[in-house]
């Protein structure tokens, strides 16, 4: 069975630019409204490189970005709660969107003959604007989850962990060397 970087659903959204910090790098991705759920704070999104590279980050922070998130739009929306109505599912695919930064963790790739996946800490390729931002695949996520522990005969279990707010697509045991 040959290994997948991507999760099969589509792009959580583009690659604007990054910002180098003293002691990390952040991404900033635009990311569109859509009527599925937005990626949650700390969870591994992927830079997509090439089909067997990406670099790998954690979503740090979001906010609301478009004509909506505007002063036009908070008047708007201010008018609209006075009815209790809801926004428009077209209005906010056309008018809203969502600024998301995530910190970079490294470099994940398949290596071309094994097959196996391959984790390098820090900088070590650059995406270029537009690049697909993109969930990892089942394998890829449980692979960053235990990165070092691979060789471990003894690797926690996943759920002995707890940390509020734990979706299906944020591994609990990696706060522990996120940092």
């Amino acid at each position: 069975m040959k290994a997948e970087l991507f999760s099969s659903s589509a792009a959580v959204g583009l690659l604007k630019g990054f910002s180098p910090l003293p002691h990390q790098l952040e991404f900033e991705v635009v990311v569109p409204h859509r009527d599925q759920e937005l990626p949650g704070f700390g969870e591994f999104l992927l830079v997509e490189l090439s089909p067997n590279a990406a670099l790998v980050g954690r979503v740090s922070r979001y906010h609301a970005a478009g004509q909506l998130a505007s002063d036009r739009g908070d008047a708007y929306l201010t008018d609209l709660a006075k009815t209790e109505d809801a926004v428009p599912a077209p209005l906010m695919r056309q008018m809203l969107r969502y600024n998301l930064k995530m910190h970079l963790l490294g470099h994940l790739e398949i290596e071309p003959r094994t097959g196996k996946f391959k984790f390098s800490v820090g900088q070590r390729a650059f995406a270029t604007l537009g690049s697909k931002v993109r969930l990892p695949s089942d394998a890829a996520l449980a692979f960053l989850c235990n990165v070092g522990l691979e060789d471990d005969p003894t690797p926690p279990r996943w759920g002995i962990w707890s940390m509020a707010g734990v979706n299906s697509r944020t591994c609990p045991c990696a706060s522990a060397w996120a940092g």
